[in-house]
């Protein structure tokens, strides 16, 4: 059996055009982020046809090298070592000037020209593609190591926060930021216990637990208290679950929230007790909760 020349040099022509256009693909859904129904059954079509294309390259592989081992041609090795490593751009000659002997076939002219073609479509793809990515890549980094610093009313007490968060006027709370994409509430009441009757840290977490379970439903324990000791200060913390409004993408939405309370203690006045309240929904609080640790844990104290 001999492979059709005709469905030889289409199946590598069509390889090759796939391979080149696969930068300008990437560019269309990884940086532009083009979302497109017609897009997306162009991909789906393109991975099928190579899927097709893969299958009957390993073939040609099959046929290729039981023909070379069968036949009584001279460097064997050497046209089994090239059909390996060149394949797609071999098989076309191999099929029509060693098992057809066709020693001027026409098809190796039209092969050379797309050939040509692809490369340079391959190469300027690339290089585009390449370009935009690290835009796309400093700019996903600048974002990441961006920091802003926000300062209670009583300009005691500053957080450090990542892109995407914003203070907010809200209330009577001394510091009130959100973060809609994450999302994530983190607000701040500051606290001279002297004008108090609560004196310890848990003190305020208990009357801020019963605070909030007034008006929540379904709301328990999700952990225990924990006091940990840090540089300078105490942090004590506990956190709750219950069903609660939360403000995502410029809606309000319902769903079951973790509120994490804790206090923080400095150690050179223990008198002054920063009572903090951070809300995560319960469905994304495996991916935010080590914001609202970062946050905690960048607490500064002037």
């Amino acid at each position: 059996m001999k492979l059709n020349k005709s469905l030889v040099l289409i199946s590598s022509l069509l390889t090759l055009l796939l391979v080149s256009i696969f930068p300008i693909l990437n560019i269309l859904i990884e940086v532009k982020k083009v979302e497109s129904i017609y897009l997306s059954f162009g991909v789906i079509l393109y991975l099928l046809i190579l899927i097709l294309l893969v299958l009957f390259i390993f073939f040609e592989f099959y046929y290729y090298i039981k023909y070379i081992i069968k036949s009584d041609m001279k460097h064997k090795f050497i046209w089994i070592l090239l059909i390996i490593l060149l394949n797609i751009f071999m098989f076309p000659y191999f099929n029509s000037v060693k098992i057809n002997n066709e020693k001027k076939s026409i098809f190796n002219f039209i092969y050379i020209i797309p050939l040509l073609l692809y490369c340079f479509i391959f190469v300027y793809g690339y290089k585009v593609y390449t370009d935009l990515n690290n835009e796309r890549l400093a700019e996903i980094k600048r974002i990441e190591d961006e920091r802003n610093t926000y300062t209670t009313k009583d300009g005691h007490t500053s957080f450090t926060f990542r892109h995407g968060y914003v203070q907010k006027e809200v209330g009577e709370y001394d510091l009130y930021v959100i973060n809609e994409e994450k999302p994530l509430v983190f607000s701040v009441f500051t606290y001279n216990t002297i004008d108090y009757e609560q004196k310890a840290p848990t003190d305020y977490l208990n009357k801020g637990v019963e605070d909030i379970k007034a008006n929540k439903k379904d709301f328990k324990l999700f952990e225990d208290l924990k006091e940990t000791k840090k540089e300078g200060y105490t942090l004590n913390q506990v956190k709750y679950e219950a069903e609660s409004e939360i403000q995502t993408s410029n809606k309000i939405q319902t769903a079951k929230c973790i509120y994490i309370l804790s206090t923080i203690t400095y150690d050179a006045n223990p008198d002054y007790i920063i009572y903090v309240i951070e809300v995560i929904p319960k469905a994304v609080y495996t991916d935010v909760v080590k914001d609202a640790s970062e946050i905690l844990d960048s607490v500064t104290f002037q």
